[in-house]
């Protein structure tokens, strides 16, 4: 089990000195840091591990394939297109890559990649 740290270990005070001097202070060197070490631990709780035999229940998979679900349902009325042609629902580890196209009423054009 993973010992869980203390008010003393470095990473906390950097990400609370980043709150309280750099947010709610002004300081844009704490800023930076604990924008940094925030920004880490925001990006590896939202994508997970990187595995090549990641199962459906990752949170980075699940997460893109709400993204792309949530996009086939804002998107499709407007006679959305995707590359590749057939993508499975819902897309998972198998399709990484997946181009998003559509075009507004007014002519102008959306892509998501």
């Amino acid at each position: 089990m993973a010992r869980r740290p203390t008010l003393l270990s470095p990473s906390v005070f950097i990400r609370r000195a980043g709150i309280y001097r750099g947010l709610l202070g002004g300081s844009r060197g704490w800023m930076v840091a604990g924008g940094m070490f925030w920004g880490f631990r925001f990006i590896k709780r939202a994508f997970g591990k990187n595995e090549e035999n990641a199962t459906a229940n990752d949170a980075g998979i699940s997460a893109y394939d709400s993204f792309i679900a949530s996009m086939h349902a804002i998107l499709g009325p407007l006679s959305l297109t995707t590359e590749p042609a057939n993508v499975p629902s819902p897309p998972g580890n198998g399709n990484p890559d997946i181009t998003l196209k559509a075009q507004l009423p007014d002519g102008k054009k959306i892509t998501v990649n």
